[in-house]
């Protein structure tokens, strides 16, 4: 579901999808909070989505931090 133009927020519906193994929302035009489902997947899968917001459920490396979390 990447690079889709997709906008707004991820539906809370995805919470009871328990068996996903694979996700990729990036590069879309995604708003609000991190879902709390994030932690289970790579902080790739959520990057190019400037209107996410809230504390990244991923800790950034020293290195991301000096490149602006990128």
């Amino acid at each position: 579901m990447s690079f889709n133009n997709f906008s707004g927020r991820l539906p809370l519906t995805l919470l009871g999808l328990v068996n996903l193994t694979s996700f990729n929302v990036s590069y879309n035009n995604l708003s609000g909070a991190i879902p709390p489902f994030a932690q289970a997947f790579n902080n790739s899968a959520f990057l190019g989505n400037p209107g996410f917001c809230g504390v990244s459920p991923f800790p950034l490396s020293s290195a991301s931090r000096a490149n602006g979390g990128a």
